[in-house]
C-alpha cells in the first residue's frame, strides 16, 4: 500500500517479471504505473478527500476524517 515496488526494487529483483507470473495479483493505485502494468487487476485508489478514515495527532489523541466530496471514480480506500 502506498508505494510503487517494481519502480522502487533493486533490478536484480526482476520484481516486475515475478509479479506477472502470480496468478491473481490485486494492485490498490492511484494512477497506472510500472507495478499497475504487471498486476492482473488494478483497484483505484480513493483519494483522501473521498473516503472515511483516522488519523492521530501529535499529542496522541484519535479524530475520524470523514470524506469531503462524493466520490468521483468508485475508488477504494486502503480500509475498503
Amino acid at each position: 500500500l502506498g508505494g510503487n515496488p517494481v519502480y522502487g526494487a533493486p533490478a536484480e529483483l526482476d520484481l516486475a517479471k515475478k509479479i506477472a507470473a502470480i496468478e491473481n495479483s490485486v494492485y490498490l493505485a492511484e494512477y497506472v504505473d510500472e507495478t499497475a502494468e504487471h498486476c492482473r487487476t488494478v483497484v483505484p485508489a480513493a483519494h483522501p478527500l473521498e473516503s472515511w478514515g483516522d488519523v492521530q495527532g501529535c499529542d496522541g489523541t484519535y479524530a475520524v476524517c470523514q470524506p469531503q466530496i462524493l466520490p468521483l471514480l468508485n475508488g477504494k480506500s486502503a480500509l475498503e
